[in-house]
């Protein structure tokens, strides 16, 4: 299905990097058939939020400016592009500026469900990039139906044009190729979204070696107790592990939508709805994950305990999973 793909370049300078890597993405997306516009917020007026709140009453902001008509096609954007040079380790001041002033979207019917960062720095280090998508991140955790899709850094670029040449456009290319693929799989996504307070959260990259398929994860709280929604695709599910802890420790699994399972070691697997709760205590191996055919998200709360620690072991193999599944209790 053809997307509205809205694309916005924060680029102070014209032909930035930024700017270069935003106009690969968008050659990919015209090419795999979507509508794509970009917004040049280096053209555009955009004053500062004065944190007045009246657009949540009003639906739209009480500053006549370009913010207004930009925060509209925001609204009405099916996906959105996110293009920054990477300034402090963040976002630059005119994306920010604008991402505070589309305030007027929280609790509305917004169209977007995917988002995308493209960003590029001087620097060239894995951490350079973390600020900024984490600023993004944290936008786009504020509207539950999307999801942080992709994201593209560039490191190593400074002057204009230096981008030439760089890996990162050919990914930022092939990126915008992909964007029309909002095939069953992603609207089953978005369906699943709907289905939970609790938002999706972004790809479980860094736990990515200890699950079969794509997993997400939303930190929901990390003082006092740990709260964090994991969602897990039709069929993916961690491997094998234990938790351990001289004293307390353990995990609970809170089911807050589709249909998923857990299985300790030598049992039959249970099968887990939304409202079911799985208190697992330390020392237990086990795994769990979605059925065959269902997204599923459960909340992990991190039971307190001293020296606790995760032992991850084996993955849990299709053979081991679909007898599971099939020989549940």
């Amino acid at each position: 299905m053809n997307k509205k793909v809205l694309i916005i370049s924060s680029s102070p300078r014209k032909g930035g990097n930024s700017e270069t890597l935003a106009a690969a993405f968008a050659k990919g997306a015209r090419e795999a058939g979507n509508q794509v516009e970009t917004v040049s917020l280096r053209e555009k007026q955009v004053g500062f939020c004065k944190g007045c709140l009246a657009c949540l009453k009003l639906g739209h902001c009480v500053i006549q400016d370009d913010a207004v008509e930009i925060a509209a096609k925001m609204h009405d954007a099916d996906v959105l592009v996110f293009a920054t040079p990477v300034y402090y380790y963040s976002v630059s001041g005119q994306l920010k500026t604008m991402l505070d002033r589309a305030n007027p979207l929280y609790d509305t019917d917004y169209a977007f469900t995917q988002a995308y960062l493209l960003a590029t720095a001087a620097e060239n280090a894995p951490e350079t990039f973390e600020g900024t998508e984490k600023a993004v991140q944290g936008w786009v955790d504020c509207f539950p139906r999307c999801t942080l899709a992709g994201t593209v850094f560039a490191g190593g670029v400074n002057d204009v044009g230096e981008i030439a040449g760089h890996p990162a456009l050919e990914q930022a290319y092939r990126m915008g190729k992909e964007v029309w693929a909002e095939d069953d799989d992603a609207d089953a996504k978005t369906k699943h979204a709907n289905e939970m307070v609790f938002p999706i959260g972004a790809p479980n990259d860094a736990f990515a070696k200890y699950f079969v398929g794509q997993s997400y994860l939303a930190p929901l709280s990390t003082a006092q107790v740990g709260i964090y929604n994991v969602t897990f695709e039709p069929g993916c599910r961690n491997n094998w592990h234990i938790h351990h802890a001289k004293s307390g420790g353990g995990q609970i699994l809170v089911c807050v939508a589709g249909c998923g399972y857990y299985q300790e070691w030598g049992k039959p697997a249970q099968e887990l709805h939304p409202g079911d709760v799985v208190n697992i205590p330390v020392g237990v191996r086990h795994w769990h994950g979605a059925a065959p055919d269902s997204w599923f998200s459960h909340l992990a709360v991190e039971v307190p305990g001293d020296e606790t620690s995760n032992e991850w072991l084996e993955a849990v193999d299709n053979t081991t999973y679909f007898e599971a599944v099939n020989k549940k209790a």
